[in-house]
């Protein structure tokens, strides 16, 4: 999975993957960094959804879509057949057990994995490097978020960097590595605390905090509001 998301940029430079570990469940994440509309964004995750090997037989599969429910489901169910749909969602994805991951692919061939990877790192190598550090360090985060919260050096260390060098690089855009994880975890709560499904629990854990009570205290320091409060004022304000 990790190459999956390094590689992707080979396919589609507009497109991040991340994969992410939540109560036994993995969830294959998919986010576009150009504005789709409902029918593109479904057939972009239907494409990966087609080539994903669902092993062992009756492996159960869901797939997470953004967009509310439509009224005819024909369309979706055949796009993602043998699947569970969960409209309204808190991001694109398929989620499967988390076992899986760590399975290993019977009499691989490694010699020949060296050689692809080696010509994937070159073609990447190529790639040009437009996206100012702030870009990269957020979207490495959100990556991640669900597992845990990652550290400076952890990410540092992802982008091929020291931690002192991250530091300086950030200072230089005006920013810093703890601002940018605030307005991340602030932007993604908010998200998902808008979709009336995820719950307060949910949506701390794939923030990457340990227990709700410890995001509740967050969202206040950096919003004033409980997630609740935040929640109720909404409802309101819709209605």
């Amino acid at each position: 999975m990790p190459l999956l998301a390094r590689y992707a940029r080979l396919l589609n430079d507009g497109l991040d993957i991340s994969l992410e570990r939540v109560d036994g469940r993995a969830i294959l994440r998919f986010a576009s960094r150009v504005p789709l509309n409902r029918a593109a964004a479904d057939f972009q995750l239907a494409s990966f959804y087609r080539g994903f090997e669902r092993e062992p037989p009756g492996t159960p599969l869901e797939v997470w879509l953004m967009h509310e429910e439509p009224a005819d489901r024909t369309l979706s169910e055949r796009a993602f057949a043998g699947a569970s749909l969960r409209f309204s969602a808190p991001c694109d994805a398929i989620v499967f057990d988390a076992a899986l991951v760590d399975r290993h692919i019977p009499k691989p061939n490694r010699k020949l994995h060296q050689l692809l990877q080696r010509l994937a790192e070159e073609r990447v190598s190529e790639l040009p490097m437009a996206e100012p550090l702030t870009h990269l360090v957020r979207e490495r985060l959100a990556a991640e978020l669900a597992s845990g919260s990652p550290s400076a050096d952890h990410v540092a260390c992802a982008l091929h960097m020291s931690r002192r060098t991250l530091v300086r690089r950030l200072e230089l855009e005006g920013t810093c590595f703890k601002a940018i994880l605030d307005d991340l975890r602030l932007s993604l709560a908010r998200r998902y605390l808008a979709i009336d499904r995820v719950g307060v629990s949910e949506a701390a854990a794939l923030l990457g905090f340990s227990d709700a009570p410890a995001f509740t205290r967050a969202f206040r320091r950096w919003s004033g509001q409980s997630p609740s409060d935040y929640r109720r004022a909404r409802r309101t304000d819709a209605n």
